[in-house]
């Protein structure tokens, strides 16, 4: 449905705001009782997962419903009758999810020129395994040098470069330190 009507987004809160998947006829029936709606529940419109479907608008027109509890309340409502439901992060709060942390998504790494940064491991697993990361992103030009060596530019030649501007060496004003090896992962493999 949410291609099919501009309402299929997050429902908010009094503090925020939750997604909610409510799929089967058995977890509808089950959101409309949590939020008060129970005499919806025989109403033809959303009796099947069907109806809701040709009466998309008029089902998401619910959302204003959660507007008068915080967003762990609805959580721990939602949770407690099966109805899939989570909060909305926002950057603040994203580094605090307890599913996000115990997973290890995020963690604090040295980038070459911003220094300590947020990173985000892969979340796609291959064989049970997190893919290595590669290097964290370098500024632009920062191996330019060393590129123009590798296909056999002459140094004097790379310098005539530098000198009229073609090259942009992302190292020229940068010390890299230990932690900033190019080859070092950015993310532990989980």
């Amino acid at each position: 449905m949410r291609i099919l009507d501009v309402n299929y987004r997050p429902w908010p809160t009094q503090d925020g705001w939750i997604t909610i998947t409510a799929n089967s006829d058995a977890q509808a029936a089950a959101l409309l009782r949590t939020i008060g709606r129970e005499d919806l529940i025989s109403d033809p419109r959303f009796r099947t997962a069907a109806d809701r479907y040709r009466n998309a608008s008029a089902w998401f027109a619910l959302r204003t419903a959660l507007q008068d509890k915080p967003t762990a309340y609805w959580l721990r409502a939602l949770e407690a009758v099966d109805v899939p439901a989570m909060p909305c992060h926002t950057l603040a709060t994203l580094r605090d999810d307890p599913h996000l942390s115990a997973v290890g998504l995020t963690r604090t790494v040295t980038h070459p020129i911003e220094g300590a940064v947020t990173a985000v491991r892969s979340s796609i697993l291959i064989d049970d395994e997190v893919p290595q990361a590669i290097a964290s992103a370098k500024p632009r030009g920062w191996d330019t040098v060393e590129i123009l060596q590798e296909i056999g530019v002459a140094p004097d030649e790379i310098e005539k470069l530098r000198a009229a501007g073609a090259i942009h060496d992302g190292r020229a004003n940068h010390s890299p330190s230990p932690a900033d090896s190019s080859s070092a992962p950015i993310i532990d493999k989980r």
